[in-house]
């Protein structure tokens, strides 16, 4: 359990580069389509920390316990519905 800064792979409306999200677990995933992939982490390694297809948003970390940063992104994502 840990905060870490996402690093943008490419350009999201929704999540933000060098935010701090919170992150209970070390999992991962790995996309079959690595252009889905939003942002990463340095987890020990590189980990995907979000990924993107359509409307269709997935995430890693816990934006509900990441304050003020994981409150604006939840706003984001609802706005962009």
């Amino acid at each position: 359990m840990q905060w870490n800064r996402l690093a943008a792979r490419r350009d999201d409306p929704v999540v933000a580069d060098g935010d701090w999200m919170y992150f209970v677990h070390s999992l991962s995933c790995r996309p079959s389509d690595p252009d889905t992939t939003v942002t990463e982490v340095d987890y020990g390694g590189t980990v995907v920390a979000a990924v993107r297809t359509g409307s269709l948003l997935a995430t890693q970390f816990h934006p509900e316990k990441s304050g003020a940063a994981g409150l604006a992104m939840l706003r984001r994502w609802a706005e962009s519905l």
